[in-house]
């Protein structure tokens, strides 16, 4: 091609090499990082992260509820149920940074600014590998479209999202704007790749600060025996951390048969959210049952072995002693654990009246374990969290056949203290089969975050939402808020 950058070849091959080096400096340096991180710090953060709080409930993850069975230890307060690891394991697919991959703007690895494109590859993935119906074939196929050494056949690979998506590479995107790019990439799929099967997708637009479902709209996306993905982006509250008002209709949304997750986290560093549960943090499992008490009999010797009763009644003495003792201990007991029991329910109460006084001074700023109960929280203090997905983890792309091409296994799921952590800016998905399953989506919606529209007639009542443009509702400029490294 004819050269029109003003630049002899000589020059042009001299940048180019300058460019390749310095994206092959910063690959190897992020290798080393994430080396260290996964043998070092996430080991570290998968204690803290993984509370040893009681669950309240049921926990949901994709829609579906998991019952937890009561817990005596601190150790079973902590594990999961393993119903819940055998569906996150088969359900959930991990995309995470990748390095070796075909150059995409000079850049071969997408680490330090492609968490947000993996958080929704992983939502994308569990719509087409999991809800949405196919063949053997087709749920191959669907798997290869990931692959990004295969950049220009992989509709679903990262180049793929940021060409079609307009996304920069080496450049950190907001839910919102992955959000279109995903929106981009499907419907291209549907046109371009014949018996695809893939579902429409709709990205609810922003009225006034909050998103509006028009249902004519949306029934109109549905495809055929395909379904439809739904994607509402929202932003929970203002400042870097979401707004606890918020949280039970989040908690709500993440419950619904039709969610498949939601792309979100901390600001500049994304996750990929598939569950959600509450928690009380005051729990304390009950202490372990008292030992035996000690026999009144001395202890003897094999040469020294004790005499046996004179009689049949001295025998029934020795017996009745014993029980008697131990009835005295196990009575003495019972008194220290009630005393104990009444003394930590007293501490609570005064602990719930001190918060309570706390939160009317503040003006109403509660903090998670406050006593101040949530709008639609299970029990006083409870704190919702949320399992995810975590692509912050590097692996090689492996150049192959389309049909060998498989993802890493899925860990086990990390738990996040929403109030604590939670960025504000967050998109929710829901997968629709048909106009069935989208009318009882649209009955159990959360009017709180969603405003419904059944016809374009109707307008929105400003009173139905918590959300208010005053108060953090979505304007176009929100995925610029959080462009912390990633």
């Amino acid at each position: 091609p004819h050269n029109t950058s003003g630049m002899s070849d000589a020059e042009q091959e001299r940048a180019q090499t300058q460019a390749s080096t310095g994206s092959s400096w910063r690959s190897s340096l992020y290798r080393t990082y994430y080396t260290l991180k996964n043998t070092l710090m996430d080991p570290i953060e998968h204690i803290t992260t993984t509370s040893a709080a009681h669950i309240v409930g049921d926990i949901h993850v994709l829609g579906t509820p998991f019952r937890v069975p009561n817990r005596t230890t601190q150790e079973q307060a902590q594990q999961l149920p393993p119903r819940l690891l055998a569906a996150w394991s088969t359900k959930l697919t991990w995309c995470t940074y990748r390095h070796g991959f075909p150059t995409i703007e000079t850049l071969t690895t997408d680490a330090g600014w492609g968490c947000t494109i993996r958080s929704a590859q992983m939502l994308i993935a569990h719509v087409l590998l999991s809800r949405c119906p196919g063949t053997a074939q087709q749920i191959q196929q669907r798997t290869a479209w990931f692959d990004d050494t295969k950049a220009t056949d992989a509709p679903l690979s990262l180049h793929s999202l940021c060409r079609r998506g307009q996304l920069q590479p080496g450049q950190w995107a907001g839910p919102r704007a992955v959000c279109a790019a995903v929106q981009r990439c499907l419907v291209a799929i549907a046109e371009d790749v014949p018996g695809s099967g893939v579902p429409g997708c709709h990205v609810l637009s922003i009225d006034g600060g909050i998103p509006t479902l028009r249902v004519v709209e949306v029934k109109a996306r549905i495809r055929e025996g395909a379904g439809l993905l739904l994607l509402v982006p929202l932003m929970l509250g203002m400042g870097n951390v979401v707004n606890e008002t918020y949280l039970p209709a989040l908690a709500t949304s993440l419950s619904l048969a039709q969610s498949v997750g939601a792309v979100g986290g901390r600001g500049g560093s994304s996750l990929y959210f598939a569950g959600c549960a509450w928690s009380d943090p005051t729990y304390a499992p009950p202490p372990p049952p008292p030992p035996p008490p000690p026999s009144t009999q001395p202890q003897t010797s094999d040469e020294d072995e004790p005499e046996a009763p004179t009689s049949s009644v001295a025998a029934a003495s020795a017996a009745a002693v014993e029980l008697a003792t131990a009835a005295i201990d196990m009575s003495t007991n019972a008194a220290s654990y009630t005393l104990a029991a009444s003394a930590s329910a007293a501490s609570y109460t005064l602990s719930a009246a001190r918060s309570a006084v706390e939160y009317a001074t503040a003006g109403g700023t509660a903090t998670a374990a406050s006593a101040v109960p949530l709008p639609g929280a299970p029990t006083p203090g409870a704190a919702l969290e949320l399992l995810y997905l975590d692509p912050h983890t590097l692996h090689a792309c492996v150049v192959g056949d389309t049909e060998d091409f498989m993802l890493p296994p899925t860990p086990a799921p990390k738990r996040l203290r929403a109030a604590r952590s939670l960025n504000p800016s967050i998109s929710l998905g829901f997968y629709v089969r048909d106009e069935s399953d989208l009318a009882n989506l649209v009955e159990r919606l959360d009017r709180r975050i969603v405003t419904v529209v059944d016809s374009d007639a109707n307008e929105r009542d400003p009173s139905s939402s918590l959300l208010s443009e005053d108060e953090g509702g979505v304007d176009a400029n929100d995925d610029d808020d959080d462009d912390d490294d990633d």
